[in-house]
């Protein structure tokens, strides 16, 4: 599954030089709120990312970031490094 919006300021579309984007991202293994908290906890703490969100029963993670700083590759490893697997 692969999702990607640039967003704006307030949810709105990305206007030319944002570097925001949305994406979500599959994430496999999780089991309880407790592996949630882990794989957000560990997103917030990447550079780059503004928010993130997870959701336990779709398997997924939704993150805010600026791709200036922050990759979707980067957000795959620090899902990775809790100890589950994630994919775009």
């Amino acid at each position: 599954m692969r999702l990607a919006a640039r967003i704006g300021r307030g949810g709105a579309a990305a206007e030319e030089g944002e570097d925001r984007m949305r994406i979500v991202i599959r994430v496999d293994g999780m089991r309880c709120d407790h592996c949630a908290q882990a794989v957000r906890g560990a997103l917030l703490k990447t550079a780059g990312v503004a928010s993130a969100s997870v959701d336990l029963r779709e398997n997924s993670a939704a993150v805010e970031f600026d791709e200036g700083v922050a990759t979707p590759d980067a957000l795959i490893r620090a899902i990775e490094a809790q100890g589950f697997d994630a994919a775009v």
